[in-house]
Protein backbone atom coordinates (compact mmCIF):
# COMPACT_ATOMS: atom_id res chain seq x y z
CA UNK A 1 0.00 0.00 0.00
CA UNK A 2 1.27 3.44 -1.25
CA UNK A 3 1.89 5.47 2.27
CA UNK A 4 2.61 9.35 1.34
CA UNK A 5 3.86 10.49 4.09
CA UNK A 6 6.36 8.03 3.92
CA UNK A 7 7.36 8.37 0.21
CA UNK A 8 7.78 12.17 1.24
CA UNK A 9 11.11 11.33 2.93
CA UNK A 10 14.42 9.53 3.07
CA UNK A 11 14.38 5.70 4.28
CA UNK A 12 17.90 5.83 6.77
CA UNK A 13 19.98 2.86 7.35
CA UNK A 14 23.88 2.06 8.60
CA UNK A 15 26.40 0.31 6.65
CA UNK A 16 28.54 -2.71 7.15
CA UNK A 17 31.59 0.05 7.85
CA UNK A 18 29.07 1.96 10.51
CA UNK A 19 28.37 5.05 8.24
CA UNK A 20 24.60 6.83 8.31
CA UNK A 21 23.64 6.04 4.37
CA UNK A 22 20.51 6.98 3.10
CA UNK A 23 18.25 5.21 0.96
CA UNK A 24 16.40 6.42 -1.94
CA UNK A 25 12.82 5.63 -2.51
CA UNK A 26 11.40 2.95 -4.40
CA UNK A 27 8.24 2.30 -5.05
CA UNK A 28 4.56 2.49 -7.00
CA UNK A 29 4.67 6.29 -6.27
CA UNK A 30 8.17 6.66 -7.52
CA UNK A 31 7.14 4.94 -11.20
CA UNK A 32 3.91 6.47 -11.01
CA UNK A 33 4.66 9.62 -10.93
CA UNK A 34 7.73 9.11 -13.74
CA UNK A 35 4.88 7.57 -16.23
CA UNK A 36 1.68 9.82 -15.45
CA UNK A 37 2.95 13.16 -14.21
CA UNK A 38 5.79 14.44 -15.60
CA UNK A 39 6.64 15.94 -18.75
CA UNK A 40 9.96 17.74 -20.45
CA UNK A 41 9.04 20.85 -18.67
CA UNK A 42 8.46 19.38 -15.17
CA UNK A 43 5.01 20.10 -15.18
CA UNK A 44 2.33 18.52 -13.11
CA UNK A 45 -1.75 18.66 -13.44
CA UNK A 46 -2.20 17.33 -10.05
CA UNK A 47 -0.18 16.23 -6.61
CA UNK A 48 0.35 12.21 -5.98
CA UNK A 49 -1.26 13.03 -2.32
CA UNK A 50 -2.80 15.75 -0.32
CA UNK A 51 -2.94 16.77 3.74
CA UNK A 52 -6.26 17.44 4.38
CA UNK A 53 -7.12 19.99 7.99
CA UNK A 54 -10.47 19.37 8.82
CA UNK A 55 -9.97 21.14 12.15
CA UNK A 56 -7.10 22.66 14.16
CA UNK A 57 -8.97 21.95 17.49
CA UNK A 58 -6.18 19.65 19.62
CA UNK A 59 -6.12 18.90 23.34
CA UNK A 60 -2.23 19.11 23.51
CA UNK A 61 -0.30 22.64 23.10
CA UNK A 62 3.10 21.00 21.85
CA UNK A 63 5.93 23.47 21.84
CA UNK A 64 7.27 21.91 18.08
CA UNK A 65 3.89 22.01 16.80
CA UNK A 66 3.94 25.03 14.02
CA UNK A 67 0.42 24.47 12.93
CA UNK A 68 -0.72 26.02 16.73
CA UNK A 69 0.53 29.34 15.47
CA UNK A 70 -0.69 28.82 11.53
CA UNK A 71 -4.79 28.74 13.10
CA UNK A 72 -6.35 31.79 11.64
CA UNK A 73 -8.98 29.60 9.35
CA UNK A 74 -12.55 31.30 8.99
CA UNK A 75 -14.00 27.73 9.71
CA UNK A 76 -13.53 26.13 13.36
CA UNK A 77 -14.38 22.73 11.53
CA UNK A 78 -14.63 21.57 7.86
CA UNK A 79 -17.98 20.75 6.50
CA UNK A 80 -19.40 17.85 4.83
CA UNK A 81 -19.79 20.19 1.08
CA UNK A 82 -15.83 21.08 1.51
CA UNK A 83 -15.23 17.51 1.95
CA UNK A 84 -17.20 16.26 -0.62
CA UNK A 85 -15.54 18.41 -3.23
CA UNK A 86 -11.98 17.52 -2.06
CA UNK A 87 -12.83 13.80 -2.72
CA UNK A 88 -14.33 14.90 -6.03
CA UNK A 89 -11.14 16.68 -6.60
CA UNK A 90 -8.85 13.10 -5.47
CA UNK A 91 -10.76 10.93 -7.73
CA UNK A 92 -10.87 13.05 -11.09
CA UNK A 93 -7.33 13.78 -10.37
CA UNK A 94 -6.16 10.60 -9.27
CA UNK A 95 -4.54 11.28 -6.01
CA UNK A 96 -2.41 8.22 -4.43
CA UNK A 97 -2.43 9.31 -1.15
CA UNK A 98 -4.66 11.48 1.66
CA UNK A 99 -3.67 12.44 5.02
CA UNK A 100 -6.00 13.80 7.30
CA UNK A 101 -3.75 15.94 9.96
CA UNK A 102 -4.78 19.09 12.34
CA UNK A 103 -5.33 19.47 15.18
CA UNK A 104 -6.28 16.51 16.94
CA UNK A 105 -8.46 14.35 13.83
CA UNK A 106 -10.10 12.05 17.09
CA UNK A 107 -10.76 14.58 19.33
CA UNK A 108 -14.56 14.64 20.10
CA UNK A 109 -15.00 17.85 18.20
CA UNK A 110 -13.55 16.34 15.05
CA UNK A 111 -14.18 12.50 14.79
CA UNK A 112 -17.57 13.14 13.55
CA UNK A 113 -15.49 14.89 10.32
CA UNK A 114 -12.86 12.70 10.55
CA UNK A 115 -14.97 9.95 9.84
CA UNK A 116 -17.03 11.24 7.49
CA UNK A 117 -13.77 11.84 5.43
CA UNK A 118 -12.20 8.47 5.83
CA UNK A 119 -15.55 6.81 4.96
CA UNK A 120 -15.53 8.97 1.60
CA UNK A 121 -12.21 8.71 0.66
CA UNK A 122 -13.01 4.70 1.27
CA UNK A 123 -15.65 5.18 -2.36
CA UNK A 124 -12.75 6.12 -4.25
CA UNK A 125 -10.82 3.61 -2.99
CA UNK A 126 -8.58 6.13 -1.44
CA UNK A 127 -6.98 4.94 2.15
CA UNK A 128 -6.86 7.85 4.95
CA UNK A 129 -3.41 8.10 7.09
CA UNK A 130 -4.29 9.87 9.97
CA UNK A 131 -1.66 11.69 12.17
CA UNK A 132 -2.71 11.77 15.42
CA UNK A 133 -1.22 11.63 19.39
CA UNK A 134 -3.36 8.71 20.39
CA UNK A 135 -4.73 10.46 23.32
CA UNK A 136 -8.85 9.69 22.39
CA UNK A 137 -7.60 6.39 20.93
CA UNK A 138 -10.14 3.69 21.90
CA UNK A 139 -11.51 -0.17 21.15
CA UNK A 140 -13.90 2.21 18.97
CA UNK A 141 -11.71 4.04 17.11
CA UNK A 142 -9.81 1.05 16.37
CA UNK A 143 -12.27 -0.87 14.92
CA UNK A 144 -13.37 2.08 12.65
CA UNK A 145 -10.20 2.59 11.77
CA UNK A 146 -9.38 -1.50 10.52
CA UNK A 147 -13.18 -1.82 9.38
CA UNK A 148 -11.78 1.17 6.29
CA UNK A 149 -7.92 0.08 6.31
CA UNK A 150 -6.61 3.46 8.38
CA UNK A 151 -3.08 3.94 8.66
CA UNK A 152 -1.71 6.01 12.30
CA UNK A 153 0.99 8.31 11.76
CA UNK A 154 1.28 8.73 15.68
CA UNK A 155 2.93 11.39 17.51
CA UNK A 156 5.44 9.59 20.01
CA UNK A 157 7.20 11.98 22.15
CA UNK A 158 9.69 9.50 24.71
CA UNK A 159 9.21 6.45 26.97
CA UNK A 160 9.25 9.11 29.91
CA UNK A 161 5.57 10.36 31.35
CA UNK A 162 7.17 13.89 32.80
CA UNK A 163 9.03 14.26 29.22
CA UNK A 164 6.17 13.60 27.18
CA UNK A 165 4.17 16.07 29.30
CA UNK A 166 6.05 18.34 29.54
CA UNK A 167 6.69 18.76 25.37
CA UNK A 168 2.76 17.82 24.69
CA UNK A 169 1.78 20.38 27.44
CA UNK A 170 -0.49 18.05 28.53
CA UNK A 171 -1.06 16.82 32.15
CA UNK A 172 -1.21 13.39 30.95
CA UNK A 173 1.01 11.83 28.19
CA UNK A 174 -0.33 8.02 28.19
CA UNK A 175 0.90 7.12 24.25
CA UNK A 176 2.94 4.05 25.47
CA UNK A 177 -0.19 2.76 27.56
CA UNK A 178 -2.60 3.09 24.28
CA UNK A 179 -0.10 1.40 21.84
CA UNK A 180 0.29 -1.50 24.13
CA UNK A 181 -3.58 -1.30 24.73
CA UNK A 182 -5.11 -0.52 21.59
CA UNK A 183 -2.79 -0.30 18.33
CA UNK A 184 0.11 -2.56 18.46
CA UNK A 185 -0.99 -6.07 16.58
CA UNK A 186 -4.27 -4.57 15.73
CA UNK A 187 -3.42 -1.80 12.57
CA UNK A 188 -0.89 -0.37 10.80
CA UNK A 189 0.97 2.49 12.16
CA UNK A 190 3.98 4.20 12.28
CA UNK A 191 5.34 6.08 15.07
CA UNK A 192 6.88 9.92 14.80
CA UNK A 193 9.40 11.03 17.18
CA UNK A 194 10.40 14.89 17.29
CA UNK A 195 14.25 14.70 18.54
CA UNK A 196 14.72 17.68 20.97
CA UNK A 197 17.13 18.00 23.93
CA UNK A 198 14.34 17.54 26.46
CA UNK A 199 14.41 14.10 24.59
CA UNK A 200 17.29 13.01 22.84
CA UNK A 201 18.56 11.48 26.31
CA UNK A 202 15.80 9.59 26.18
CA UNK A 203 15.90 8.19 22.65
CA UNK A 204 17.67 5.20 22.99
CA UNK A 205 15.00 3.92 25.65
CA UNK A 206 12.21 4.65 22.88
CA UNK A 207 14.27 2.67 20.62
CA UNK A 208 14.41 -0.08 23.39
CA UNK A 209 10.65 -0.05 23.20
CA UNK A 210 9.89 0.24 19.91
CA UNK A 211 11.86 -2.83 19.37
CA UNK A 212 9.53 -4.68 21.37
CA UNK A 213 6.24 -3.88 18.87
CA UNK A 214 5.37 -5.89 16.28
CA UNK A 215 5.71 -3.87 13.79
CA UNK A 216 5.85 0.11 12.89
CA UNK A 217 8.10 2.21 10.49
CA UNK A 218 9.61 4.83 13.47
CA UNK A 219 10.30 8.55 12.00
CA UNK A 220 12.87 10.87 13.16
CA UNK A 221 12.30 14.29 13.24
CA UNK A 222 14.34 17.16 12.94
CA UNK A 223 12.21 20.34 14.26
CA UNK A 224 13.14 24.00 15.55
CA UNK A 225 10.92 25.62 18.60
CA UNK A 226 10.69 29.07 19.33
CA UNK A 227 14.52 29.61 21.05
CA UNK A 228 12.92 31.00 24.62
CA UNK A 229 12.38 26.79 25.11
CA UNK A 230 16.06 26.20 24.34
CA UNK A 231 15.42 22.96 23.16
CA UNK A 232 16.88 22.57 19.24
CA UNK A 233 19.49 20.58 18.41
CA UNK A 234 21.75 21.44 15.61
CA UNK A 235 21.08 19.45 12.73
CA UNK A 236 25.04 18.01 13.17
CA UNK A 237 23.98 16.92 16.69
CA UNK A 238 20.97 15.29 14.88
CA UNK A 239 22.84 13.09 12.56
CA UNK A 240 24.96 11.82 15.29
CA UNK A 241 22.10 10.64 17.57
CA UNK A 242 20.14 9.27 14.58
CA UNK A 243 23.26 7.13 13.66
CA UNK A 244 23.41 5.69 17.35
CA UNK A 245 20.02 4.74 17.12
CA UNK A 246 19.53 3.13 13.83
CA UNK A 247 22.13 1.18 15.52
CA UNK A 248 19.66 -0.41 18.82
CA UNK A 249 16.60 -1.12 16.67
CA UNK A 250 15.17 -3.12 14.94
CA UNK A 251 12.56 -1.02 13.29
CA UNK A 252 12.74 1.08 9.53
CA UNK A 253 14.07 4.20 10.74
CA UNK A 254 12.96 7.26 8.04
CA UNK A 255 14.23 10.69 8.47
CA UNK A 256 12.43 13.93 8.05
CA UNK A 257 14.97 16.29 7.53
CA UNK A 258 17.17 18.42 5.65
CA UNK A 259 19.99 15.88 4.70
CA UNK A 260 23.57 16.87 3.48
CA UNK A 261 24.71 14.44 0.44
CA UNK A 262 28.00 15.01 1.46
CA UNK A 263 27.11 13.88 4.56
CA UNK A 264 25.56 10.56 3.57
CA UNK A 265 28.49 9.64 0.91
CA UNK A 266 25.75 10.03 -2.10
CA UNK A 267 26.13 11.43 -5.20
CA UNK A 268 23.69 14.27 -5.78
CA UNK A 269 21.00 13.69 -8.12
CA UNK A 270 21.42 12.14 -11.01
CA UNK A 271 17.90 12.95 -13.18
CA UNK A 272 14.75 14.16 -13.52
CA UNK A 273 12.87 11.46 -10.83
CA UNK A 274 16.15 11.55 -8.04
CA UNK A 275 15.66 15.14 -8.10
CA UNK A 276 12.10 14.83 -7.56
CA UNK A 277 12.41 13.08 -3.86
CA UNK A 278 15.18 15.47 -2.70
CA UNK A 279 14.09 17.96 -0.53
CA UNK A 280 10.54 19.77 0.13
CA UNK A 281 7.30 18.60 -2.02
CA UNK A 282 5.24 21.98 -1.34
CA UNK A 283 3.39 23.09 -4.62
CA UNK A 284 3.88 20.42 -6.87
CA UNK A 285 3.84 16.91 -5.51
CA UNK A 286 1.24 17.70 -2.46
CA UNK A 287 -0.95 20.68 -1.22
CA UNK A 288 -2.78 21.25 1.82
CA UNK A 289 -6.35 21.65 1.90
CA UNK A 290 -7.52 24.35 5.20
CA UNK A 291 -10.96 23.65 7.07
CA UNK A 292 -12.93 26.33 4.73
CA UNK A 293 -11.52 24.97 1.33
CA UNK A 294 -8.90 27.35 1.01
CA UNK A 295 -5.84 25.62 -0.74
CA UNK A 296 -2.12 26.16 -0.11
CA UNK A 297 1.23 24.52 -1.11
CA UNK A 298 1.90 24.09 2.21
CA UNK A 299 0.50 24.87 5.80
CA UNK A 300 3.59 27.08 6.66
CA UNK A 301 2.54 29.87 3.85
CA UNK A 302 -0.80 30.47 4.45
CA UNK A 303 0.33 34.34 5.68
CA UNK A 304 1.97 34.36 2.00
CA UNK A 305 -0.76 33.75 0.14
CA UNK A 306 -3.16 30.22 -0.99
CA UNK A 307 -3.27 29.00 -4.36
CA UNK A 308 -7.30 28.92 -4.40
CA UNK A 309 -10.45 27.28 -3.03
CA UNK A 310 -11.84 23.75 -3.57
CA UNK A 311 -15.28 25.22 -3.54
CA UNK A 312 -14.84 27.74 -6.25
CA UNK A 313 -12.09 26.37 -8.52
CA UNK A 314 -10.45 22.81 -8.24
CA UNK A 315 -8.15 23.30 -11.75
CA UNK A 316 -5.10 24.85 -10.25
CA UNK A 317 -1.47 23.76 -12.15
CA UNK A 318 1.07 22.80 -10.27
CA UNK A 319 4.88 23.37 -11.18
CA UNK A 320 8.06 22.18 -9.81
CA UNK A 321 9.94 25.63 -8.60
CA UNK A 322 13.02 24.39 -6.66
CA UNK A 323 16.20 25.27 -7.71
CA UNK A 324 18.42 23.33 -9.85
CA UNK A 325 21.90 24.58 -10.00
CA UNK A 326 23.14 26.97 -7.02
CA UNK A 327 25.87 28.56 -8.34
CA UNK A 328 27.20 29.37 -4.58
CA UNK A 329 30.07 26.31 -4.42
CA UNK A 330 31.36 27.37 -0.94
CA UNK A 331 27.71 27.29 0.59
CA UNK A 332 27.58 24.57 2.82
CA UNK A 333 23.83 24.04 2.44
CA UNK A 334 24.41 24.21 -1.44
CA UNK A 335 24.72 19.87 -1.05
CA UNK A 336 21.14 19.72 0.05
CA UNK A 337 19.33 23.11 -0.56
CA UNK A 338 16.79 23.21 -3.36
CA UNK A 339 14.71 26.50 -1.58
CA UNK A 340 10.81 26.59 -0.92
CA UNK A 341 8.48 25.50 -4.15
CA UNK A 342 5.50 26.94 -2.43
CA UNK A 343 7.32 30.07 -1.99
CA UNK A 344 8.23 29.86 -5.61
CA UNK A 345 4.72 28.94 -6.60
CA UNK A 346 2.87 31.53 -4.95
CA UNK A 347 5.10 34.23 -6.11
CA UNK A 348 5.38 33.41 -9.99
CA UNK A 349 9.13 32.95 -9.54
CA UNK A 350 11.36 30.00 -11.65
CA UNK A 351 12.51 29.03 -8.15
CA UNK A 352 12.99 30.52 -4.89
CA UNK A 353 16.41 32.17 -4.61
CA UNK A 354 16.11 33.27 -1.31
CA UNK A 355 19.82 32.39 -0.40
CA UNK A 356 19.78 34.86 2.37
CA UNK A 357 17.04 33.16 4.87
CA UNK A 358 19.78 30.39 4.94
CA UNK A 359 23.05 30.83 4.60
CA UNK A 360 23.70 34.79 4.41
CA UNK A 361 23.92 34.73 0.34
Amino acid sequence: MFDARLENIGLLSVDGKNNLVLLKPNSIGQKYIFDNRLNNNRSLNAPIYIDLYPSFICNYNCNFCYNKYLNNCSEKIMSKKVVNKIIEYCANKKILGLNIVGGEPYHPQNIDITKYIVKKASTIGLRANITTNLSYVNKSIVTFCKKYDVKFNASFISTDKNIGEKVSGSKKYLAQEIIDKYIDKNIAYGLSTPILKINAKDIFQTANYLNTLTGCAWVLRYVTVPKTYNLNLSLTEFYKISKKVIAKTNKKVYFDAPFSYKYFNIAPPQNKLDFLYCGCKAGFLKVEFMPNGDVYPCIMLKKVGKIGNILINDDFILQDHRKVNCKNINCKYNVFCTGCPGYAFLNKINCDNRCGDFCGN
